[in-house]
């Protein structure tokens, strides 16, 4: 799941840039203007990749840290029931 969002969100940045690239090399305008709206495009491009990269990120490590304290509890679970377990055996 997380890894057909990744595609998706990949597809849509890819599909941004080529499509200000195409619209800013078509446009009827001095080279010069144009090279300035590249670069501005690009700068804004960069942040917004930033910006989904550092989201993605921060939803990756909550997962990883969700199943981590799973995983965690589970064998806490597991090893207070071997315990037990034993001590009842002692006792019997």
């Amino acid at each position: 799941m997380a890894n057909s969002g990744m595609k998706i969100l990949g597809g849509l940045i890819v599909g941004t840039a080529i499509g200000a690239v195409v619209g800013l090399l078509t446009a009827p305008e001095s080279g010069k203007k144009t090279r300035k709206k590249l670069d501005k495009e690009t700068k804004k491009l960069s942040k917004d990749l930033s910006k989904n990269v550092d989201s993605k990120l921060k939803s990756l490590k909550t997962s990883y840290q969700d199943i981590l304290d799973t995983a965690v509890s589970k064998t806490q679970s597991s090893l207070d029931k071997a315990k037990n377990a034993v001590s009842a055996d002692k006792k019997a």
